[in-house]
């Protein structure tokens, strides 16, 4: 245990503290949702600034090592305080009255999912940070969660800022190199045509070697050239998580080694967090 235990035994200290205010004790007494939600985004301002930190906290753990449970915590904690919010609302509400706290609702899981997909961003940088150093700003990975027989993005990240857009959220189980990654367990392709003109050369390429549109080859803001898929298995028989995405303008190939180590050393990280973003996803 580390000095830096106290950034979460000072934060009860001082609730506990104000707890015992007659004052301050009314006042969270009638607003607990809210104390829920100030907790929740203490933990999430805490998964973002001490993101990268070696510093010990407990039981030998580094704040790098427990990001993602900060994370899964603090969507827990807004999660509840959601529903505590609901409890308290008068029930008899009027149906505009409704028709409002169900739209309150609805923008504060909007909001969560857009601070996951920053925080997921976040660990795919540090994570991946030696593939990124080998790109020259021409590379990119992305987390896609597999649900309802498609995937869903989680979190995506390139040294290049254009390349960070979130573009399709969602693609279909069958469609694209993606689809052959998840049958295969991996899939890698490199050497692949430059997009010239309207991308003629590019799309008879991808279409002779994955089923996907042209509708769907137009809308793809990175026109890559290498790219190698890696499925996350379940740490089970259950069906795997998702796949992971890497890919780069270069036409060179992606090292897989390089790939494979860097996975093996975050696999249980990785699983994390996709698992914790099936239960608001």
């Amino acid at each position: 245990m580390t000095a830096d235990i106290f950034f979460f035994i000072g934060y009860i200290f001082i609730i506990l503290i104000l707890f015992l205010i007659p004052f301050t004790k009314r006042i969270f007494e009638k607003n607990i949702a809210e104390l829920f939600t100030i907790s929740s985004g203490y933990l999430f301002l805490l998964a973002d600034i001490k993101n990268e930190s070696k510093n010990k906290i407990i039981f030998d753990l580094s704040w790098a090592e427990l990001n993602t449970s900060l994370v899964f915590i603090g969507i827990l904690l807004i999660i509840i305080g959601v529903i505590v919010n609901f409890s308290q609302k008068n029930k008899n509400l009027s149906y505009t009255q409704m028709q409002t706290e169900l739209q309150t609702t609805q923008q504060k899981f909007k909001n969560i999912e857009k601070e996951y997909f920053k925080l997921c961003s976040d660990n795919i940088r540090v994570i991946f940070e030696n593939f990124f150093s080998l790109t020259d700003g021409q590379g990119r990975v992305s987390i896609y969660k597999f649900d309802d027989n498609q995937f869903k993005l989680l979190g995506r990240y390139s040294n290049n800022p254009e390349f960070n857009k979130i573009g399709r959220g969602n693609y279909s189980s069958n469609e694209g190199f993606i689809a052959k990654g998840w049958q295969n367990e991996t899939f890698k392709i490199d050497s692949c045509p430059k997009w010239t003109g309207k991308g003629k050369e590019y799309k008879d390429f991808m279409k002779s070697v994955c089923n996907i549109s042209d509708t769907a080859l137009r809308k793809i803001r990175m026109k890559s050239r290498s790219f190698f898929i890696y499925r996350i298995n379940n740490e089970d028989s259950r069906p795997p998580l998702g796949i992971i995405v890497f890919e780069q303008i270069k036409p060179q190939p992606i090292d897989q080694q390089l790939i494979k180590n860097i996975i093996l050393n975050h696999e249980a990280q990785i699983q994390f967090l996709i698992k914790s973003m099936k239960t608001i996803g």
